[in-house]
This record gives C-alpha cells, structure tokens and sequence, in this order.
C-alpha cells in the first residue's frame, strides 16, 4: 500500500526527473526512523542527490519562487504534504495528499499554507540507478502476476470462441455472461479496496449517500470469513470460476450455483443494514447480481441436468481456480507484510542509540602492545574518517568481492579510511611477486597505483593457479606484513576470511559497510581514548 506522503514525492520526481527509482526512494523514506515527518522527507531527499532547506515562510513570500517546492497545507483541519509548481500570472498547480490535482493563484494557496515549505534544488540533478537486486525482485512478481492473467484470458478467450454457438445462442446465456462480467468487475473492485488501494472513481462511489461508507463495511468483522479470507475474496472466486464454467458450457453447474449463493443476500443486507448500519455500493452492486441471476436460475431450474462427468470436471475448476486466486493473495500479502516488517527494521536500527548498542556487543579487534604495526592505509586518513580494517587473502574469492564493494565506496565516500591486512602464501610465487608490486608502489607515495594493483590481482581469472619457489626471498617490508597479519590473526582467532572490522568491532551482520557510513558520525564517538586503551592486551 503506497502513502499518501509517497504519492506526492512521486508526483515531485516524475515531475523532474527521468525513470527516476521511485521504488528505491519509497523503501528508503520508509525505512527512515522519523518517518513520516518532515524530516524523513528532507533526508530522503538529500540521500538521492536532492538538495533541500525546509524554511518558514510568510505566504508574502511565496511570489518570490519560480521553482518547484514541497509545502504543509491546511485540509479539511489537517496538515497534509503538498508539491507545488509555480505558473506564469501569479497561479501554482498543487497536487496535496487528499486534494486533486487543481491549478489556483498565490493568494488562494496562502489561505491554506501552514507557512512550512522545503525548498529544493532539483536544477541538473541527476538521481542514481535504482537497486539492480530489488527492481529484479519487483519485475519477477509482477512478471509472475501478469503471466498468470494472461494464461486465465486465453483461457477465457478459446474455451468461449469453442463455445460460441452453445452461449450465444438465447437471451438467458447472454444475459448470465454480461452479469458474471459485471460481478466479476465489482468483486475485483471490492477486492482491490481491501487491499487499500483506490482510485478517485471508487471513492466517489463508495461515499453515495449519507449512509454509505464501503471501508467500514469492508473492516468490520462481518466481511471476514476466517483470518485473511474475505468475502470478497469468495465473491471473485465465485464469479471468476462461474465465467469459466460458462465458458466450457456448463450451464447446468451454474444454474445450480446462482440457486445456491442467494442466501447470502439475505444475510449481507441484514449485516449492513441492522448491524453495521452502513451501506457498501459496491456490496450492494454485487447483491444485485446475484438476485437477478437468481430470478433466471429459478425460471431454469426445471431443465438443470448434469451429468457426472459434468459435475466432476465443474468441481475440478472451481476448486483450481480458488486455489489459484487464494495462492496469488497469500504470496501478496506476505510480500507486503515482508516489506513492512523490512520497513520496521530498517527504522530502528537507523536509530543511533541502536547503532551504538549493537556495534559495541560485537567482539572488539585485539591490538598487540609493543607490537609494530605494518599495512596498507587507503582513502582518507583524517581522524574523522571512518577507519574500517579489512583482513583479506590474496586466493579467496569472497574477498575479492568484499574488495570490490570496499572499492566503490572509497570511490564515492570521502570520510573512509580502509586499512588492509592481506594474507598471501609465501610459497607461491605468484603471490610473492603481486604483493612486492603493490609493495613498491604504496612505499612510493603512489597508493593509487597499489590500490589498483590489489583490484587487478582480485579480477584476474588464472589467480588460482600456484607456482611455488622455496629459493625466492621476499623483501623486508613484505615479511614484516606478512608477520603483522599472521598475528593479528591469531591474536584475535580469525580462522577465515575475509574479516571485516569497523572502528575496531567486527561488522555487524545487521549492517552494512554502507549503512557504517551513514552512521559515522555516530562511531566516531563510540569510543572514548580510555576504552581504547582498555582494548589492547599486553602480551
């Protein structure tokens, strides 16, 4: 279900910006701990490349802008979020959560304005590529979706073009298949409102009347038949199967089915009337069809014959076509209860007392007294930089993927210091001579030229393959590397790699390396100069 909130932000980056990864902006302005404030709003924002100052303005000012900006606006007494354009001739076009897309001047807009505007950037601002992993996801499950449907209208389409002559050929048939059309429509309506999505179209008809309201109809216990299943879930079934059974001419079956749901009828207008006292529309729409269709059922019902085959082959349908429907829904609503749980995660543990919390109950990294250390320093080395130590081995495949993904952060973050401590066989030739190279080239003043040294070695394919040379003799430099990584290994019992650490405690599973930068500030502080000192061992 898509927020209101969401809904304009969506209207701002259509707006402005080509295929922008709206997707990507949703779960990140709902994964933020102050959502759905302000604030969440205006960070949101500026993690995608949008700058922005939330302001207050006085509605004076408002002729003064000629760019697009986000505003809080007074409807129907609430405070709600607003895009708005600035036209030529003192107008605005306004798109507010609740309101309808409306064209209006300044002054009738400043009647409304809370005075709370984010003023935004947007000028040749280019937003990044939306996540390659979730889209995949996104397009498999609608994928999933629209091939099931178009598998059901083939169906559809070949059984009643086999079935031409036999359905078309009296009033009755004619008449069944229009209403199991608009059934079909209306129960599809109901469904989709329960799932909370709606359209202007269906609001306006839910809210004919003093006594109509269709969302307190559809909330009430009355339309729940047992946990999730709804009666509106059974009334799609019902009219989706009785189409296809009419498709394969099995009149008789669906004679027999519209005879047999009419008292629902009876029960759904008593439900509605003396006990929810309210009306749904488009309940009632549905109750309609199925009074009629019970009229025609009873005229027929004289001439109902089924045969066993008949009968075997309708059951079959109809059972396949609820299992299909009810699968559908249940993969739906654990997909969106899997994103709102994610949402839920996502939001405490962005809290800062929460990132303190778990980064300082994971094991803390040993560092020797007296003991000469010797690494690669890479990025920024200031004291405000995050400093990650990464233990890495020069034949492990998994550490060159963390390699790579250490690599694109260093390339865009400017606050990430990285600290390597590689592990090589100092047998293998291969290994010796790769690090005597990247050796060379850091102690040169060109950590550049090492660092992609190190890329090189983790993309090249035949790495794997050894040539061992018990004769060769490694420099001084890269036996005391070696040394200070064997020992640190042990010291702090690394039995595999690659090891990641984040201001001296062992990443996280709950974090990302990326979601360490996010929260440096944060880490900085985690550890005062006497609690470092607590953490080196005297051997």
């Amino acid at each position: 279900m898509e927020s209101d909130t969401s809904k304009v932000l969506k209207c701002l980056l259509k707006d402005n910006f080509e295929k922008p990864p709206f997707e990507d902006f949703k779960y990140e302005l709902n994964s933020h701990p102050d959502f759905p404030t302000l604030k969440s709003i205006s960070d949101t924002l500026e993690k995608f490349g949008v700058e922005n100052v939330p302001v207050r303005l006085k509605p004076n000012e408002l002729e003064q802008f000629d760019s697009p900006f986000l505003a809080y606006i007074t409807s129907k007494g609430q405070n709600e979020l607003a895009y708005v354009k600035p036209l030529q001739g003192k107008n605005i076009h306004l798109i507010s959560e609740s309101l309808k897309p409306k064209t209006e001047s300044i002054n009738t807009f400043s009647s409304s304005f809370t005075g709370i505007a984010v003023l935004l950037d947007i000028e040749k601002r280019t937003l990044p590529q939306a996540n390659s992993a979730k889209l995949k996801d996104r397009v498999l499950f609608k994928s999933i979706l629209a091939l099931t449907l178009v598998c059901l209208l083939g169906f559809l389409a070949v059984s009643i073009y086999n079935n031409r002559v036999e359905l078309f050929s009296s009033a009755t048939s004619v008449i069944l298949i229009i209403t199991k059309f608009l059934g079909l429509v209306l129960a599809t309506a109901l469904v989709i409102k329960d799932f909370g999505q709606s359209g202007s179209l269906l609001d306006k008809v839910c809210k004919l009347g003093k006594k109509s309201d269709c969302n307190t109809v559809l909330e009430s216990k009355y339309a729940t038949v047992y946990s999730w299943l709804k009666w509106g879930d059974l009334g799609l079934i019902y009219f989706l199967s009785s189409f296809l059974l009419m498709s394969i001419d099995s009149l008789g079956v669906v004679t027999v089915l519209t005879l047999v749901t009419f008292p629902y009828v009876i029960i759904s207008l008593y439900q509605q009337v003396f006990l929810i006292k309210k009306l749904c529309p488009l309940c009632l729409g549905v109750l309609t069809i199925l009074t009629t269709e019970f009229v025609m059922g009873l005229s027929s019902a004289s001439d109902i014959s089924i045969s066993f085959t008949q009968f075997f082959d309708s059951t079959f349908l109809i059972l396949i076509t609820a299992v299909l429907y009810l699968t559908i829904k249940s993969l739906t609503l654990t997909n969106r209860g899997k994103r709102a749980l994610e949402y839920r995660y996502n939001r405490l543990k962005r809290i800062p007392e929460v990132v303190s919390t778990v980064v300082k109950k994971e094991k803390a990294l040993i560092l020797p007294e007296g003991i000469p250390m010797n690494y690669l320093s890479f990025g920024n080395q200031d004291e405000s930089s995050l400093k990650v130590q990464a233990f890495l081995s020069l034949h492990c495949g998994h550490c060159g993927r963390l390699f790579n993904e250490i690599n694109e952060l260093i390339k865009s973050a400017k606050n990430l210091n990285t600290e390597l401590f590689l592990s090589f066989d100092p047998k293998d030739i291969g290994h010796l001579k790769t690090m005597e190279e990247i050796l060379k080239a850091y102690n040169s003043d060109e950590p550049d030229n090492a660092w992609e040294g190190i890329r090189v070695w983790y993309n090249k394919r035949d790495k794997a393959n050894k040539s061992l040379d018990i004769t060769y003799k490694p420099s001084e430099a890269l036996e005391k590397l070696f040394f200070t990584t064997q020992y640190l290994m042990r010291a702090n019992r690394i039995s595999s790699l690659p090891q990641l650490y984040v201001e001296g405690f062992e990443k996280s599973q709950h974090y990302k390396l990326k979601e360490y930068l996010e929260h440096s500030e944060t880490l900085k502080g985690l550890i005062d100069k006497k609690k470092q000192s607590e953490m080196i061992i005297n051997t």
